[in-house]
């Protein structure tokens, strides 16, 4: 219960806090965690019982396939020196690339427009397509391909005039390609809706870990609120890193991978800390290191099987979704690897 309730506090966080993709996401992600606590609390509750008194059995069977051992004893603290150092040394380097070399923001913070074309023959041609677009003055122009070999993104820059002067630019874009392109897809933002959308998304995120931070440290101690923020703020970071890295596009979609990877990660690590506290009642003795290892052992079948039916539903995201999904797609698969 714990682990649903700190992602749900900071889905209401984010709904009020956020826009546009991100009370989106917001809301999707409430929806879920209230249908999955209902579902565990009754459905699964039922069908369980259902078959206790149906079948009687003397044990509980094991499932077809067990990806965990039960009589599994991986020495995680033996490597903790290793890991910190790498953890911290990979978290410095991405801290680095942020500020020196940047990420690669879209327009959601830029500002500017994004112009999603097909070509109405059976290939797009990038050259001809810049080469029109060069005559236009409209700035920084991006052209590149995406999905197939018919379609095309566009970016052009925020352009100076306000509003009036982004929806000319649009215009100018469309005479100029609409007899050999369908215009799928116009996105405008401008500059001060920008500044707008980088300051709710940024507010969203650092107020949800600070109510996480908060109900963690009701529930068991502030040392692990804190371990929970500092792990949570670490994988928020190696994303960072991964993105000034690979010069993908980072959006509002891509805050809402991130806050995506933030759930998961609070999530995993309040069930961790359930345990924890629960061994820590029960071996009052044993030292701490084998109690987190014990910990950590007695969850990670529940950790693999999380990863595994995720990377599942990822793996549908990559075949049956858009360009957005499988963005999304891959900033998950990464938190799983």
């Amino acid at each position: 219960v714990d682990a649903n309730v700190t992602t749900l506090i900071a889905a209401v966080i984010l709904f009020f806090l956020g826009s546009g993709p991100i009370k989106g996401f917001a809301v999707t992600l409430a929806i879920g965690i209230v249908t999955t606590v209902f579902t565990a609390f009754t459905l699964t509750r039922w069908l369980v019982a259902f078959w206790l008194r149906r079948q009687r059995p003397k044990t509980m069977p094991s499932g077809v396939m067990r990806l965990v051992p039960d009589d599994t004893r991986v020495p995680f603290m033996a490597f903790r020196k290793y890991a910190f150092t790498l953890s911290v040394l990979l978290s410095i380097a991405s801290a680095v690339l942020f500020f020196t070399v940047g990420m690669n923001y879209g327009i959601d913070f830029r500002g500017g427009s994004s112009i999603e074309v097909q070509a109405k023959g059976q290939q797009a041609d990038i050259g001809d397509i810049r080469e029109r677009l060069t005559g236009l003055e409209l700035g920084e122009v991006q052209v590149q391909e995406f999905g197939s070999a018919r379609d095309v993104l566009i970016r052009i820059g925020t352009q100076g005039g306000g509003d009036i002067a982004e929806q000319s630019a649009v215009e100018k874009v469309r005479s100029a390609l609409e007899t050999d392109y369908e215009f799928r897809r116009i996105e405008v933002v401008g500059p001060t809706v920008s500044s707008e959308l980088a300051f709710n998304g940024t507010m969203g995120v650092l107020a949800s870990l600070l109510a996480m931070l908060v109900y963690i440290w009701i529930r068991f101690e502030w040392q692990f609120g804190l371990g929970a923020i500092i792990s949570t703020f670490h994988d928020v970071i190696l994303m960072v890193g991964f993105y000034v890295v690979a010069g993908i596009e980072f959006n509002l979609t891509s805050i809402a991978a991130i806050l995506t990877i933030v759930g998961y990660s609070i999530n995993d690590t309040v069930v961790v800390y359930d345990r924890v506290r629960e061994n820590l009642r029960r071996y009052k003795r044993m030292p701490i290191a084998e109690l987190l290892d014990l910990s950590m052992n007695q969850t990670l079948a529940r950790t693999v099987l999380t990863g595994v039916t995720t990377l599942f539903a990822l793996a549908a995201l990559s075949i049956w979704g858009g360009e957005d999904a499988e963005d999304h797609r891959n900033r998950k698969r990464l938190d799983h690897l």
